[in-house]
């Protein structure tokens, strides 16, 4: 039991955060509003209609009663003409002659008052009743004066309702009659002198209440019907959300194919064509990363098969001093060569979290691409290659020395590596491009890349013996059942044009490769000048 309403309460708890159920909650408040304005433009108008000709006939009547107000002294009653007449009027009306009867039809004043359908009623300064006449009982004249008491201020206009037939029972056809009464206060210099209280049947009061009703029903229904259709919308419009939320509860880091696939043209179809966009660079990420992973535990399992088998060879059986010299060779090899694609890892990963902390000073691009040309020239004899300097003019540009040397390095190693053994030269020269950008360019006559790999030039871990394969190969077959570690150029990570690629792009710089198989190839490297 405590079960089922715990979900209860949750599912009532989600309904009210819902983003459906706010925007109905909205829509239905902002209706209401509106309808609430509509519908007292509306009454007022009609109010305004109703109660505009017998407005006038009050206040006209109600104007004139002072000019025949009783000269004596603290007398605040009509004079005695009036009083007589009014009298008259009002105990003759039985007898009124049909052709009069059917003449004053058509003036409602003056109907009224020969039928007794009229209000008349004087009060004093003190709030005492002093003279009433037509239609309200003793009930009614009290409420009135009442609200002189409990009201005071100046003329204004009001709605009593009595009996039809004051002092008798009510007939079942007409219960109460509604009379529209304009109080008018009298003054006398700065005080006030008394109250003249005039008033009309009106039926405009029954259709105002008939319309109050009729506006409160309608709003009523209208806001139900506007909050059901409002949630339904509002959940339609939804629905992808949800497919979307589903979608992204069910979505695994194994489990990254799924998409969308949403048809619809409007924001939330640009939504789920953002959130497909994005599943698509999360899923190339996590295979980026389990291609890495599966790579470098690759590349590092080769140099410890290796130490492993020299250290089991080793200790097989006894050895001469040249032996160990030669399977120590091989161990410390293979550790320089961890070593550095540990280093190479660090850096890139470095790179890829933002935390590489670039030093950027002024410096000759020449100098450095001459000072790298200078250090690498033993390894470039070493495997029989020339490597030459073309031009190096004066190029200043901003950057860091350390990596932009390990750049130039990198990119000269590798003319080295591939050049050997089919090629004997690289040639390293530089110049620059208009005033906005210098240039370095690493060449090299050895085999060539093939057109399908040159995209794939600068991916991580990308084996350069399957770019460059005529070469390396007959090279490294020559390392078989030798325990001798291999030339220093011929061993790589598949790291090296990665590093390359990070700091250009890093320097605000592009890089570039032309290259024709059996025709070498060409690496430049543009990076901004100083101005």
């Amino acid at each position: 039991m405590t079960t089922a309403k715990t979900k209860e309460t949750g599912r009532l708890a989600r309904l009210l955060h819902s983003v459906r159920f706010h925007l109905s909650l909205w829509y239905v408040v902002i209706l209401a509003v509106v309808v609430v304005v509509f519908g007292s433009v509306i009454y007022s108008v009609e109010a305004t209609s109703l109660s505009g000709e017998i407005d006038a006939e009050l206040k006209l009547v109600a104007e004139k009663i002072p000019q025949a107000l009783s000269t004596q002294a603290n007398t605040f009653k009509l004079n005695d003409q009036l009083t007589q007449l009014v009298n008259q009027v009002l105990g003759q009306k039985s007898v009124i002659p049909e052709p009069i009867r059917s003449q004053i039809q058509g003036i409602p004043l003056i109907s009224n008052l020969f039928e007794g359908k009229f209000v008349l009623a004087l009060v004093d300064g003190q709030g005492h009743l002093t003279q009433s006449f037509g239609a309200f009982d003793k009930a009614s004249l009290e409420a009135l004066r009442q609200d002189f008491i409990n009201n005071p201020g100046g003329s204004r206009y009001e709605v009593f309702t009595v009996p039809s037939s004051p002092g008798s029972n009510p007939s079942a056809d007409n219960l109460a009659q509604d009379y529209r009464v304009y109080i008018y206060p009298v003054s006398q210099g700065a005080g006030l002198e008394g109250t003249v209280v005039v008033g009309l049947p009106w039926e405009g009061a029954a259709t105002l209440r008939v319309l109050l009703i009729t506006l409160l029903l309608t709003g009523t229904i209208t806001l139900v019907l506007a909050a059901a259709g409002g949630y339904w919308l509002a959940s339609r419009a939804m629905r992808p959300v949800s497919d979307i939320t589903r979608t992204a509860r069910n979505i695994s880091e194994t489990d990254l194919s799924r998409r969308l696939n949403n048809p619809r043209q409007d924001e939330i179809g640009e939504l789920a064509g953002t959130f497909d966009r994005m599943l698509g660079r999360l899923e190339a990420a996590f295979d980026r990363q389990r291609q890495f992973t599966a790579d470098a535990s690759h590349e590092l399992r080769t140099p410890l098969t290796i130490i492993n088998l020299e250290v089991n060879r080793s200790l097989a059986r006894p050895r001469t001093s040249d032996e160990y010299v030669k399977a120590l060779e091989v161990i410390q090899f293979e550790n320089e060569y961890m070593t550095r694609l540990v280093e190479d890892l660090l850096l890139l990963a470095r790179a890829d979290a933002g935390q590489s902390n670039l030093q950027p000073e002024k410096l000759d691009l020449s100098d450095l691409a001459l000072e790298v040309a200078e250090r690498l020239e033993s390894l470039a004899e070493r495997q029989k290659i020339d490597l030459v300097t073309g031009e190096l003019p004066e190029l200043v540009v901003e950057g860091d020395r350390r990596y932009l040397t390990q750049m130039v390095a990198n990119l000269v190693e590798n003319a080295i590596k591939y050049t050997a053994g089919t090629g004997d030269t690289v040639r390293v020269e530089t110049g620059c491009e208009g005033k906005e950008w210098a240039w370095l360019r690493v060449s090299d006559n050895g085999p060539g890349i093939k057109a399908e790999d040159l995209p794939h030039l600068f991916d991580r871990f990308y084996q350069a013996d399957r770019a460059r394969t005529t070469a390396l190969a007959g090279k490294r077959s020559n390392h078989k059942g030798s325990t001798n570690p291999p030339e220093e150029a011929t061993r790589g990570s598949g790291l090296g044009l990665s590093i390359v690629k990070w700091v250009v792009e890093a320097h605000r710089g592009n890089i570039s490769v032309r290259s024709q198989p059996g025709e070498g190839a060409t690496f430049e490297v543009r990076l901004p000048l100083n101005k």
